[in-house]
């Protein structure tokens, strides 16, 4: 008997820099004390749609929430006995943002909404308490602008400036991250009766099989001239690999 055996895989990997394309935010919630407050609700509601993602912080008032798309989202914690925050967010491709808030005490108003440049950037998993940033930049200007996510020019290299000699730069850890991985990889198998007790197998296996582009890590050193650029490949071009075997 003829057999056809197909097998599709596909591996979605980021980078050290991104571990997928969906965004994820995780922190800590804390009262006036900074003692953790246990069994808040986290709300994240994306603002174009009305997709909403839950997490309750657990006893250390820890919460994580993942599998977010890129986009603006509406934060909303409840915690009884607390005023109600409330907060914008938007996250980049990829972003692991982290966010740690501190609850008012509930009062006559028990709404608290952050405005301003309180909530206008947003820290990527390293947060200060109670603001979100976006990657940070030395120079004012945006990290990640128009013209960049290419090769050439992955991040606005003017968003950053070289320390002054014998002191440490001040940006944040994971301020920027790189490209994802996509890859394909697909095995095709066919198995030949040739007698009663001997079978002739062939196999072809292809790694990469859309031959597509994932780009390494960005030159990351501000002196040199490949600053913000991508000189690497992540992984090989399409791969094939073929064989063949009788058994009898």
């Amino acid at each position: 008997m003829r057999k056809l055996i197909l097998c599709l895989l596909l591996f979605v990997v980021q980078s050290a820099y991104a571990q997928s394309n969906y965004a994820s935010l995780s922190g800590s919630v804390v009262d006036p004390q900074n003692s953790p407050v246990a069994g808040a609700t986290v709300q994240l509601t994306a603002v174009d749609t009305p997709a909403a993602r839950r997490a309750t912080t657990n006893e250390l008032g820890i919460f994580q929430i993942t599998g977010l798309s890129p986009g603006d989202y509406r934060l909303v914690i409840k915690a009884p006995g607390f005023a109600t925050l409330m907060e914008t967010l938007r996250f980049e491709v990829g972003q692991q943002a982290a966010l740690d808030m501190r609850l008012k005490l509930a009062s006559v108003k028990s709404t608290v909404e952050v405005s301003g440049s309180h909530a206008d950037v947003m820290h990527t998993t390293d947060a200060s308490v109670g603001e979100v940033v976006e990657p940070e930049s030395t120079t004012g200007q945006p990290v990640f602008g128009p013209g960049t996510h290419t090769a050439a020019k992955w991040f606005n290299p003017s968003a950053f400036t070289t320390p002054p000699a014998f002191t440490f730069g001040k940006v944040g850890r994971n301020s920027v991250y790189g490209p994802g991985m996509q890859t394909l990889d697909l095995a095709l198998e066919r198995t030949f009766r040739i007698t009663e007790k001997s079978d002739f197998q062939f196999r072809g296996e292809f790694f990469n099989a859309l031959n597509h582009t994932n780009l390494g890590t960005p030159n990351r050193f501000v002196n040199e001239p490949q600053f913000a650029t991508i000189t690497t490949a992540m992984t090989p071009g399409r791969e094939v690999q073929l064989s063949a075997r009788l058994s009898f």
